[in-house]
């Protein structure tokens, strides 16, 4: 007879080894050796205590592993409802927000294109008025006599011109006016 090969582990086996891998990773065989030497004490010491615990423990041991399943199991559908919840409204807000922001940026870029048309109407409508560069005159005014200083287009000095007639009505005063977009006086 020959030497047989070496006979590979039964499931057993490995759950076995496995399991006591495990538990050195958890615990480490010197604290299990000392709570077996210490569980074995208690049940040489007290055999009918120690079998009603051991009993007790057996017997609940399989509802309390059910009961710790219903709850993982109830807090992962819970966790999943508020999740798909949470995501249905964010759906539905979504919904609402995007033609808002429709809406809200069409009128930003009416108003802004508005703003932009009537910024160049006024510019052109000034410039037609008033000139390339704007105009304006200097006008001196000095007992009884006016005097253009300077005017840059026909326009201005014709209102320069009209008003001149005004201020030549005060005979004994010293005025400057200065003309633009606007009119302004000083006498002194």
């Amino acid at each position: 007879m020959g030497v047989q090969p070496p006979k590979s582990p039964s499931i057993v086996e490995k759950i076995y080894d496995t399991t006591i891998a495990l538990a050195n990773r958890v615990v480490s065989p010197e604290t299990r050796a000392k709570s077996w030497e210490n569980v074995s004490g208690f049940a040489r010491e007290n055999p009918l205590v120690f079998s009603f615990l051991a009993l007790q423990i057996l017997a609940s041991t399989f509802p309390i592993l059910l009961f710790l399943a219903f709850c993982a199991g109830a807090i992962a559908v819970a966790a999943i409802s508020a999740v798909l919840f949470t995501l249905f409204w964010i759906g539905v807000a979504l919904l609402v927000l995007l033609p808002t922001l429709f809406v809200t940026i069409s009128l930003g870029c009416f108003a802004w294109a508005w703003a932009l048309v009537s910024f160049v109407v006024a510019r052109y409508v000034y410039r037609s008025v008033w000139g390339e560069e704007g105009s304006q005159a200097l006008v001196r005014v000095k007992n009884g006599s006016a005097e253009v200083w300077e005017g840059k287009n026909e326009k201005v000095n014709e209102v320069v011109e009209k008003v001149k007639e005004v201020i030549l009505s005060c005979e004994d005063v010293d005025c400057v006016g200065m003309m633009g977009g606007g009119m302004e006086l000083g006498c002194g």
